[in-house]
């Protein structure tokens, strides 16, 4: 019997039937059948992380601070990855809403707590890759030009003088959106040739060497619900960023940890 009826309180909190659109993905969501449960389990999850940070402003209507709606895939998988650093570094670990330099608000500073007593504090910012376009072809468009808009917005909140790193998580449903190694390193750092076991830099990428050297490393977050919630967390280091971030933090946590200078110029 589903546990629909019994638990999920936090998501029943801040969801209610009436405001599901049918297209969304989440029109699922009140269908009894135990197989949504897993689902149910995820959005509950979020929401508790929404309600434990005192996020909410409007329950009934499920509105967060900054204007956010619940309802939005950009917020739930901002709260999805809140949920995954906590798991990594503990409850508490984030600080919401924090002002950039700009006067503009970021996700959350992930708070660190390091083997010598002292603690790392990462500026966060969290974008949801849109869904995917086909050409005249049936052909899915690249997601470069979103990987580097999603980029250059986040960017936008960052001025020179930033004194902690900077990291921003690039969000998708891997199983409707495909973004591959090939497009994050196109995007991020450039085209790339290998000849004789050199690499030549064919055309520049978002990390290119001598521009946005704020900009310490690219998560990319993989996000499906199926049979199973399978989520898969990889970090993009920038070698170049004038703060970058040490591959200690995410060591035995992250799914990968890609450096550019190590990289031997083949795709998983």
């Amino acid at each position: 019997m589903s546990l629909y009826n019994e638990s999920f309180n936090n998501m029943r909190r801040l969801f209610q039937p009436s405001q599901i659109h049918q297209n969304s993905s989440l029109n699922n969501l009140f269908n009894p059948d135990s197989y949504y449960d897993i689902l149910r389990k995820d959005i509950d999850s979020c929401c508790e992380i929404a309600i434990r940070y005192n996020l909410v402003t409007d329950a009934e209507k499920g509105l967060l601070q900054g204007g956010r709606s619940i309802h939005q895939d950009s917020t739930l998988y901002e709260l999805r990855i809140a949920r995954l650093f906590e798991r990594y570094f503990g409850k508490g670990c984030l600080k919401w809403d924090p002002p950039s330099q700009t006067g503009r608000t970021g996700e959350f500073l992930l708070n660190i707590d390091k083997q010598d007593n002292t603690q790392c504090s990462i500026f966060t910012e969290v974008k949801t890759i849109e869904i995917q376009r086909y050409t005249e072809y049936g052909i899915l468009r690249s997601n470069e030009n979103s990987i580097e808009n999603a980029l250059r917005k986040a960017y936008e909140k960052i001025r020179e003088g930033i004194d902690i790193p900077f990291l921003v998580v690039l969000c998708h449903n891997h199983y409707e959106i495909e973004i591959s190694d090939f497009q994050i390193i196109k995007a991020c750092f450039g085209l790339i040739a290998y000849q004789d076991g050199m690499p030549e830099v064919i055309s520049r990428g978002f990390c290119s060497p001598d521009i946005h050297r704020k900009l310490s490393a690219i998560g990319v977050y993989y996000y499906n619900f199926s049979i199973d919630l399978l989520e898969l967390f990889e970090i993009y280091h920038n070698e170049n960023a004038n703060l970058p971030i040490d591959n200690r933090i995410f060591e035995n946590k992250a799914d990968k940890q890609f450096y550019l200078s190590e990289w031997s110029g083949k795709f998983n």
